[in-house]
Order: structure tokens, then C-alpha cells, then sequence
């Protein structure tokens, strides 16, 4: 009779961890940054350079490929341009970039894109906050008026 009282305590203790845990996991998942499947648009921001001032990045992306254009601060006012395609996997888009230079990795977030390193981390420094394209709204609501214009 104590056997049986004894597994129906475990039982009952188990039911309630278990309650517990289905809790936990319930409000983790609320807690979770929910990652737009489109993330299209036009994305701008300075980021740190070694050798000049900042680089100032236009990012567009649509259905898999993606233009850009950089302009290196304090050292040249030229504008170099770029295209290709890129991937997103994840919370990841990754650029097909035929310049080797970096800035092909991005982790998403609504709103913007992080810039990240070469080993594919975010910068965790005091101007880490520098390593961030935003989202320019203004900017996809211009490009749609060009594209319905013409």
C-alpha cells in the first residue's frame, strides 16, 4: 500500500513539473523576436572603417538579389555600386559578394540588419551600435512610386 501511495506522489509530482516546464517553454516563445520571411527593402547606415571615416551603406534587397552602394568617408566621394544575389537562412542573409571585403554577413532583426564580423559574430564593443543598417521606410515607398510610374 505504501508502494502504491509512494508512485502516486511521483506521478503527481511529475505531472506538475511537467505543467511547469510546458509553462516555461510557452513564454520563451513569446520572448522570441519573430523573423519577418520577407526582408525586402531599403536598408542605410554608416558603419566603423579601418582606414576612413565610416562607410555609408544603401542596401536594397528584393527577391533574392540584392544592390549596393558605398561610399567611403573622408577618403573619396566616389560611389561604388555592386549587385548580386543573397540567402537568407534563418536570421541570417548572406550576400554573394565578388569583393572579398566583408560586409556580406548580416544577422536580421525587425527593422534592421547587424553587420557582422568575418567569423559571422556581432561586434561587442562600446560602438557596437555602429554596426547597423535600419530599415528606410521612406525609401521602399519612393522605389514603389518609381516602379508603379513607369
Amino acid at each position: 500500500m505504501k508502494k502504491l501511495l509512494f508512485l502516486y506522489l511521483s506521478l503527481g509530482l511529475i505531472a506538475c513539473a511537467s505543467d511547469t516546464t510546458v509553462q516555461e517553454v510557452t513564454s520563451n516563445e513569446q520572448e522570441e523576436l519573430i523573423i519577418p520571411d520577407e526582408v525586402q527593402g531599403t536598408y542605410t547606415g554608416v558603419v566603423p572603417c579601418d582606414d576612413c571615416e565610416g562607410i555609408e551603406i544603401e542596401l536594397i534587397l528584393t527577391s533574392g538579389r540584392y544592390n549596393m552602394s558605398l561610399v567611403y568617408q573622408g577618403k573619396s566621394d566616389e560611389i561604388y555600386l555592386e549587385d548580386g544575389t543573397f540567402q537568407k537562412e534563418g536570421d541570417l542573409i548572406q550576400l554573394f559578394r565578388t569583393e572579398s571585403t566583408g560586409l556580406n554577413k548580416f544577422l536580421i532583426r525587425p527593422g534592421k540588419l547587424i553587420l557582422l564580423n568575418s567569423e559571422g559574430m556581432e561586434e561587442t564593443g562600446s560602438d557596437r551600435e555602429r554596426y547597423i543598417l535600419y530599415l528606410d521606410e521612406e525609401a521602399d515607398f519612393d522605389l514603389n512610386l518609381e516602379q508603379e510610374e513607369q
